[in-house]
């Protein structure tokens, strides 16, 4: 989480068109995991005057698609599908 919000204030920082902007004059929107993110972005960051989150209930995208799976909605539901989403997200999901 930590790694996401400070990669996003570097953005904010660094991007040319938004270093000229002045304080609280950027919208921030977050959506699903982004909708916590944005937050603390808006909280550390002068220039966000604006923020909206939507559908932020937390949960990873990597759940969501095994939600899926258990439910039997297609592609996830397939064998093969959840067995490359859980291999995926398993090597994501490893702290470095």
């Amino acid at each position: 989480m930590e790694r996401r919000v400070s990669d996003t204030l570097s953005f904010i920082e660094l991007e040319p068109k938004l270093k000229v902007v002045g304080a609280r004059s950027v919208a921030l929107l977050g959506f699903s995991e982004g909708g916590a993110v944005a937050p603390i972005v808006a909280l550390r960051s002068p220039k966000i005057g604006w923020l909206a989150t939507g559908g932020s209930g937390g949960l990873p995208q990597s759940q969501s698609f095994l939600i899926f799976a258990d439910r039997g909605v297609a592609p996830y539901s397939s064998p093969f599908s959840r067995d490359i989403f859980l291999k995926t997200f398993a090597a994501i999901s490893v702290k470095r």
